[in-house]
Parts: C-alpha cells; sequence; structure tokens
C-alpha cells in the first residue's frame, strides 16, 4: 500500500518522502509482476484518499485509521481500532508497527493500545490520550458491519471500516480470515466468545 498527498506537481507519503510519477508508476509495475505476491501477477488497485475523521487526525495525523470489527453468526463479538504510527509509516497494519487500539463494543468507546510491546493509553508519538474517546457513528458502524454478515454466507468474517472526515463510516474491505492479534489488543480470547 503506497498512501500518497499531492502537493502541488510532488507527491508525498505520511513520513515525508516524495514520489514523482515515475516511482509511482514503478510501484504499480512492480504489483503487476508480482514483487509483492512472491512472484505471482496481481492487480494494482489505485483508490480515492480518505480524509481521515478529526478523532483520529487528533490522535495521529497522518495515513488513515481503521475500525475491524470481528462477527460471528451475525453477532459482533469484538472490535480494534487500527491507528498509525511513525513506524507504520502511516499505515494501519499492527505488522507494519501500527497501534491497535481495543473497543468496547457495547459504548464504542477506545480502551488501551497494543504495540506488540507494552498497553498504553498516549498515542506513542503524538502523546495524545486516546483511552476512553467514544468512537463517532458508533451505532451506523455496528449496523452496516451486521447487515454485511447478513448477506454474506459467512458464519465468522472481518469488517474493516474507516471514518471520512465529511462521508462517515465507509467499509474498506470485508476479510474472510480476519488476523487473530486483535485478542492480545483486547486483552481477551475469542475461543469462549465463539462457543
Amino acid at each position: 500500500i503506497l498512501v500518497l498527498d499531492k502537493k502541488g506537481e510532488r507527491w508525498t507519503s505520511p513520513s515525508g518522502s516524495i514520489y514523482d510519477d515515475r516511482a509511482i508508476k514503478k510501484h504499480i509495475a512492480d504489483i503487476i509482476f508480482g514483487n509483492y505476491s512472491n512472484g505471482v501477477s496481481d492487480t494494482a488497485l489505485v483508490e480515492e484518499k480518505i480524509n481521515q475523521h478529526k478523532i483520529f487526525s487528533n490522535i495521529y495525523p497522518s495515513g488513515v485509521a481503521d475500525i475491524r470489527i470481528i462477527i460471528f453468526k451475525g453477532n459482533i463479538i469484538m472490535a480494534m481500532c487500527r491507528i498509525p504510527t511513525n513506524e507504520s509509516n502511516g499505515k494501519a497494519n499492527l505488522h507494519q508497527g501500527a497501534l491497535g487500539v481495543g473497543i468496547d463494543i457495547t459504548s464504542g468507546k477506545l480502551q488501551q493500545g497494543y504495540n506488540y510491546k507494552q498497553y498504553m493509553d498516549k498515542h506513542p508519538d503524538t502523546g495524545f490520550k486516546f483511552s476512553g474517546i467514544p468512537i463517532p457513528y458508533w451505532s451506523s458502524i455496528i449496523r452496516m458491519s451486521k447487515k454485511i454478515a447478513c448477506n454474506l454466507p459467512l458464519k465468522y468474517l472481518g469488517v474493516d471500516i474507516i471514518l471520512d472526515h465529511k462521508k462517515g463510516p465507509m467499509v474498506m474491505e470485508i476479510n474472510v480470515r480476519p488476523g487473530l492479534e486483535i485478542q492480545n489488543v483486547n486483552k481477551q480470547g475469542l475461543l469462549n466468545l465463539l462457543n
């Protein structure tokens, strides 16, 4: 994933790296020729850049945070927010250094964050205290997630949602096999919730 903003004639990443048209075309070619998928040819997607909701820009202004909802048999059983960091270079990928933050599914409030090393109440780069902050549109996010689950032949799935500043909640993707790191983020195993 390459996240870019255009400023004048230059494209910049959240970390401040500058890309010209040639570098962007090379990145797309690398995707198509399978450089990121173990030599299997792939497809490159170019998507509109989301302007993340103010609540997440306050926590960390670069990149786009997302919300992962885990659903089993039509019921929401766990949720987390993935917030970019300097280490993740604006990406909300936990394995690349993003911060996982648990979400109380009843209230929609952010809980503690986890970065594979420790639990924390503040963003490691900005120092912004996020623990206890309610996520806007939480009831809409819950409804969207349940509606998706009802329309798919899957008992277990993950729904990734982003909050755009103007458009509100938007579905980013649906995962057939969502990662299990959400258990560490929420300090709770999934096994008992799946029975």
